[in-house]
């Protein structure tokens, strides 16, 4: 991303531009701010920029810019450990609902992240089981029968409630 992209979604931020000007300079360059996103989604992941990873989560979430490559792009972060995004893109994950999102949605629930407190990491391995519960379809109710078998008890709890509210 280049430091003029870096100050535009700090202006915006700062609520020192609008929402239409931050468009139209971002889609002077790019066909269309999705476009924008993947780009510097993967730019940001390889070069594992942090910084930029929490400037570009919250365009995504500001304009609930959610195709299903920027999903498939934030998958790939949300496994990574060099950042303190995860909470924010499993909500986003957790809005845009792609089947594709699944695995991942999963294999957070089960994951502890070292920045995070006792507290922290259930509150996020419970969302994650509430959103699968959510998306009600057969791949993840699978993934909540295997959730529903874990050994931490919170994780096994909230994944019992979900199955047997799907009934």
């Amino acid at each position: 991303m280049t430091d003029n992209e870096r100050n535009l979604i700090r202006k915006l931020i700062k609520g020192s531009i609008s929402d239409d000007l931050f468009i139209r300079k971002i889609s002077a360059r790019y066909s269309c701010a999705d476009e924008f996103l993947e780009e510097q989604l993967k730019e940001a992941s390889s070069a594992h920029n942090a910084s930029d990873i929490n400037l570009l989560v919250y365009v995504c979430s500001k304009y609930r810019l959610y195709s299903e490559e920027c999903a498939a792009q934030l998958c790939q972060i949300m496994k990574q450990k060099w950042h303190r995004k995860h909470s924010d893109i499993l909500h986003i994950l957790g809005t845009c609902r792609y089947s594709m999102s699944i695995d991942c949605i999963y294999e957070t629930a089960l994951s502890s992240f070292s920045y995070m407190d006792y507290a922290q990491s259930h509150s996020i391995a419970v969302e994650c089981v509430m959103i699968l519960g959510s998306m009600a379809c057969d791949k993840s109710l699978e993934k909540l029968k295997m959730l529903s078998v874990c050994s931490d008890p919170l994780i096994r709890y909230h994944a019992l409630k979900q199955l047997s509210d799907q009934k």
